[in-house]
């Protein structure tokens, strides 16, 4: 695909072999973005006497892929290629479009990596920097513009809750985070049984820690903050209590509630 800026009177295309579906990544205020695009040079042409099968053709063309591309920045129309170590995974971009995260150096069969950072000031691209080790290759997300999550040590489904640099929390269920930057805020079951399906539900906001309960089943945080959850549930009956919580403050709900029906809202 065709990559292009409009600076509301003009297009400059960016590049002609944008690869819409690998990692990238745009700021939601400024004009930048990370993408990966081909270099077509090195497409060579093949003859047909010489392939036997499709396959051929397909192995052919994943093959070139994998090798020709690489990464880039764009400030508004300013290019920038991004120096790799391996494989550069799981771009992230504050929305100011003032800082760059991405994974890179990650070891041969292994869940981590080395996290760098891109500092982009008044429209110049800095160089990559390590800005932390070991960190797992997923679930990187902005906390706020100047807060990044993300996790270490991580092994089935649990580990280290960082933002920036700093440890928030330990045995932390991945799939329950719910990263709320609207808010500023981060909600996630530590201590989860996996048997059982409950944990500890913690919330952080600006460095500070707060344990909701014990021992629930579910949440969901709705467009203005609060939190809904399910407590003494029971896996043999399929219901439990709902409780709704809001800046410290508890009050049931409901009785013999099955599930929490998760709705989308506007941020």
């Amino acid at each position: 695909y065709s990559l292009c800026f409009f600076d509301g009177k003009e297009e400059t295309v960016i590049t002609d072999s944008f690869d819409r579906n690998s990692c990238y990544a745009a700021a939601s205020e400024k004009a930048v973005i990370t993408y990966k695009a081909y270099n077509q040079s090195d497409f060579d042409k093949v003859k047909l006497s010489e392939i036997e099968s499709v396959y051929d053709v397909n192995n052919m063309i994943d093959s070139v892929l994998a090798t020709s591309a690489d990464f880039y920045v764009a400030a508004k129309n300013t290019v920038s290629e991004i120096e790799k170590e391996k494989e550069v995974l799981n771009f992230g971009i504050n929305a100011s479009g003032s800082a760059i995260y991405y994974i890179d150096d990650v070891p041969e069969s292994k869940n981590h990596g080395s996290l760098y950072r891109i500092i982009i000031e008044n429209g110049e691209v800095g160089e990559p920097e390590v800005y932390d080790n070991d960190v797992y290759i997923n679930s990187i997300d902005f906390v706020s513009d100047k807060q990044l999550k993300y996790f270490k040590d991580y092994k089935d489904n649990v580990g280290e809750l960082y933002i920036n640099k700093e440890m928030i929390d330990f045995d932390v269920y991945q799939p329950s985070i719910a990263v709320r930057t609207d808010l500023n805020k981060v909600f996630y079951f530590n201590d989860w049984n996996e048997e059982k399906e409950y944990g500890t539900l913690k919330v952080y906001q600006e460095g500070e820690t707060i344990k909701i309960a014990d021992d629930l089943h579910d949440f969901f945080v709705n467009g203005s903050g609060h939190v809904l959850f399910l407590s003494d549930y029971s896996l043999k009956y399929n219901y439990g209590e709902l409780y709704e919580w809001y800046n410290g403050e508890t009050e049931k709900v409901d009785e013999d509630v099955s599930c929490i029906i998760h709705v989308s809202y506007g941020r």
